[in-house]
């Protein structure tokens, strides 16, 4: 399980997930009690009011995946659970070329 957060991804083992949720924003709720959100399924005033319908479909698939993965490999696993954090470097890159590029070209077209 993965969630990428602009230019962080965190990754999870499905054995360490212990719920899905949608009361807040879509969050996984690991067996240690930590929460991991995504930036694109946060909260919102409007999905409070709304019950989170453009998130259910998410929501869905992710409870589906996860309750297919604890019955496939025995339920939930004992001992730590253990995050994996990758920087995404090329979104920094790209990120940085859209920002600066036009600030680039007007100072070489200004000369």
């Amino acid at each position: 399980m993965s969630f990428t957060n602009f230019l962080v991804t965190a990754t999870v083992a499905w054995t360490d997930v212990d719920e899905v949720d949608v009361h807040d924003g879509l969050t996984i709720i690991l067996r240690d009690g930590r929460e991991m959100g995504s930036v694109a399924f946060g909260s919102s005033l409007l999905g409070s009011f709304t019950g989170y319908r453009t998130h259910q479909r998410a929501f869905h698939l992710l409870r589906e995946a996860q309750l297919a993965a604890s019955e496939t490999q025995g339920g939930n696993s004992k001992g730590q659970v253990r995050r994996h954090w990758s920087f995404e470097w090329r979104r920094l890159l790209c990120v940085l070329a859209v920002a600066y590029g036009p600030l680039a070209v007007t100072l070489v077209l200004s000369r």
